[in-house]
C-alpha cells in the first residue's frame, strides 16, 4: 500500500521507486507554487478565488497550460495526496501514509483542513441562518472534519440516521 496507481495530479509527475514500482514525485517547477498557495489558503486570510488568482498570476498552469479552476483548488486542498496520504476506495476510506511526500507534511495538511469550513469548503464563512426553534442544534452531533469523500459521505448519512431516530422519539 501507499502507492497511487494513475496519472499524477497537479504537482507530481508519474515516477518509479527503487523497486520499480509506480510512485509519485514532486513537479520541482509546480512543487513551491502550490505549497505557497497552500500555505496561503491556510491562513484563513484569503479565499479561494483570492488563491487561484494569485497562483495564476504567479503561473501555475494544469498539465494542458490552462490556470487553475476554483474546484481544482478546492479539490487540491480537500486531497489527502498533498498531505503525504492516500485515500481511496481500496483503502477502504481509510488514510494511508503515502510513499511519496506531500507538499505538506502530515500536520500542515491537518491544520489546512480545519481552515477550511467543512460544509462550502472553502475559507469564506457564511452568515448563520435563522435556527429552527423546534429542531434545537444540540440534539444534531457535529460533522467531523475528515479528509475523505467516501468517509464524508458515510459520516453524513449517520449524522442524518440519528436526526431521523430523534424525530420518531419526539413524536
Amino acid at each position: 500500500m501507499g502507492y497511487l496507481p494513475r496519472s499524477a495530479p497537479i504537482g507530481f509527475r508519474n515516477g518509479r521507486d527503487d523497486a520499480g514500482k509506480p510512485i509519485l514525485v514532486p513537479d520541482l517547477e509546480r512543487w513551491r507554487l502550490i505549497r505557497l498557495g497552500f500555505l496561503r489558503q491556510m491562513t484563513g486570510q484569503f479565499t479561494v478565488p483570492e488563491v487561484v488568482k494569485w497562483l495564476a498570476k504567479e503561473g501555475l498552469r494544469t498539465e494542458r497550460g490552462h490556470p487553475l479552476s476554483h474546484q481544482q483548488w478546492t479539490k487540491m486542498c480537500r486531497s489527502p495526496v498533498y498531505g503525504g496520504y492516500i485515500c481511496e476506495e481500496w483503502t477502504e476510506g481509510k488514510r494511508v501514509e503515502a510513499k511519496f511526500p506531500g507538499p505538506l507534511t502530515h500536520g500542515e495538511w491537518e491544520d489546512l483542513q480545519v481552515t477550511l469550513h467543512p460544509e462550502t469548503k472553502t475559507t469564506a464563512k457564511k452568515g448563520k441562518k435563522a435556527l429552527n426553534p423546534e429542531f434545537p442544534p444540540e440534539a444534531v452531533p457535529p460533522l467531523p472534519v475528515l479528509s475523505c469523500r467516501r468517509a464524508r459521505v458515510r459520516a453524513r448519512e449517520e449524522v442524518r440516521q440519528a436526526l431521523r431516530l430523534l424525530r420518531l422519539q419526539e413524536s
